[in-house]
């Protein structure tokens, strides 16, 4: 591509939801997650402190079902 002097682009997208589910197990897939983080950046081996975007109440009886996307994209030009 004309104009980009950097010929490797890489990033990493983290999305993070969460939701209240009152189940002994999990059984499928899940839906309606409250997104309370995303972000496209750059992800450290090793721990990785991520401060959540949004609010999340959490109810003190519910369990906390946490889903966690993850993407590494690699562009060459």
């Amino acid at each position: 591509i004309k104009g980009i002097s950097n010929p490797l682009i890489a990033y990493d997208g983290l999305q993070i939801g969460m939701k209240l589910v009152n189940e002994d197990s999990l059984t499928g897939m899940q839906n309606d997650f409250s997104m309370v983080y995303y972000s496209i950046s750059v992800v450290s081996v090793g721990w990785n402190n991520i401060p959540l975007q949004f609010p999340f109440t959490w109810d003190g009886e519910s369990d906390l079902l946490i889903e966690i996307c993850f993407s590494k994209i690699f562009i060459i030009f």
